[in-house]
């Protein structure tokens, strides 16, 4: 059994993926409105829907990878404001960027 964070978390980021509340609203997209027939909010589920929500979020989460994108370190040493090999003693600068920051820097998740 997954950690109710975990599985918390998953279902937030599919749900943002799905965008079931936002203005494009890809309910076909969503595996828990597959799943159930109807909007995928709590209010709408049963508790046997509830008890089938983690193992959907869970594969959808597993089947879509989070994207990983580069370290501060690793950018600032892409865009020339540090030599190469500097990053190796930063080491707060070592954390991924945000993937809110990093698509508005233009940037590509890395391949993991």
């Amino acid at each position: 059994m997954a950690e109710f964070f975990e599985v918390m978390k998953q279902w937030r980021r599919m749900c943002l993926k799905c965008d079931c509340t936002g203005k494009y609203k890809k309910y076909d997209e969503c595996p828990l409105k597959i799943m159930i027939g109807s909007e995928c909010s709590m209010e709408n589920m049963s508790v046997s829907d509830l008890e089938k929500v983690e193992p959907v979020v869970m594969q959808w989460a597993a089947e879509h990878p989070e994207p990983v994108y580069p370290t501060w370190a690793e950018y600032l040493t892409s865009i020339g404001l540090y030599p190469k090999g500097w990053e190796i003693y930063q080491t707060p600068l070592k954390q991924g960027i945000p993937a809110d920051i990093a698509q508005k820097l233009g940037l590509e998740p890395k391949e993991v």
